[in-house]
């Protein structure tokens, strides 16, 4: 399913050898998926909507786009609530 956003996103991770996508227990609703960015995404009417992207890399100062701030907390941040029940998570490597 595409994802669509209206943010000017970070786009793909070029050469990111994994991409994981994490659900919460219990919903299909929304996710967040990793591939060097972090997307936050929900699900409405068939339809998967980016709400925001966090870049964060050691030594590199955070960047965020879309409804996300570049100091959130991925523990204590209220988009990670639905999470906090547990989550679901799918890894795939990519293949080059």
């Amino acid at each position: 399913m595409p994802i669509n956003a209206d943010f000017k996103t970070f786009g793909t991770f070029d050469g990111y050898r994994l991409h994981q996508y994490s659900f919460p227990v219990g919903r299909a609703d929304t996710y967040y998926f990793k591939d060097g960015f972090c997307t936050f995404v929900q699900i409405k009417d068939g339809k998967a909507t980016a709400i925001g992207q966090l870049f964060r890399e050691r030594r590199e100062p955070s960047q965020a786009a879309g409804n996300v701030s570049p100091e959130m907390s991925l523990d204590t941040d209220r988009i990670m609530d639905p999470y906090n029940d547990g989550n679901v998570i799918f890894t795939s490597p990519t293949t080059f």
